[in-house]
């Protein structure tokens, strides 16, 4: 007898040959001739699927770069928040070192340091000095450390420079 005469042929789309001394089954595709039809719209299918993936990886790439630029405009974010939190706190403590700069600064506080801690008064009479000439009045104490007696002398100032012009009137 042939190994091929007791082989059982099963019907199916893919026939299995089978010999009894196997120990596996080999499949062997059924070729059937195919239209061009069928081949036209199995291409057309492929192609799809092609595009499909295609859309698909195109728009997965878009959506990666999304995320990831929205994570990193978040983290930015977290900084900005946290640098604004700090000028807000910076701001506050300028406030309160200009308030307490302006409590430093008030007269009532410097009277009051100057009368207690100082032992100051105010003064019982106020004496106001007369404007004095500086040009003029060095030009006389010079003249009188000479010996001039500053009759014959005749003092002219111009743009805060004196000269001395003898004789005259």
């Amino acid at each position: 007898m042939s190994p091929t005469a007791n082989a059982k042929v099963i019907p199916s789309r893919e026939s299995e040959r089978y010999f009894p001394g196997d120990k596996q089954r080999v499949k062997k595709p059924v070729i059937k001739p195919v239209g061009r039809e069928e081949i036209r719209a199995r291409e057309a299918i492929h192609k799809s699927k092609k595009l499909f993936a295609t859309s698909l990886a195109i728009l997965m790439s878009a959506m990666a770069m999304v995320i990831a630029f929205n994570s990193v405009l978040s983290s930015k974010q977290v900084k900005l928040d946290i640098i604004g939190q700090q000028l807000n706190k910076q701001v506050i403590s300028n406030q309160n070192l200009n308030l307490e700069k302006a409590d430093l600064q008030s007269p009532a506080r410097i009277l009051k340091i100057a009368t207690t801690n100082l032992k100051m008064s105010y003064p019982s009479q106020i004496t106001y000095l007369q404007k004095v000439n500086p040009y003029a009045s060095v030009t006389v104490a010079g003249l009188a450390a000479t010996g001039h007696s500053g009759k014959d002398t005749k003092v002219k100032f111009r743009k805060n420079i004196s000269v001395l012009v003898k004789g005259g009137k």
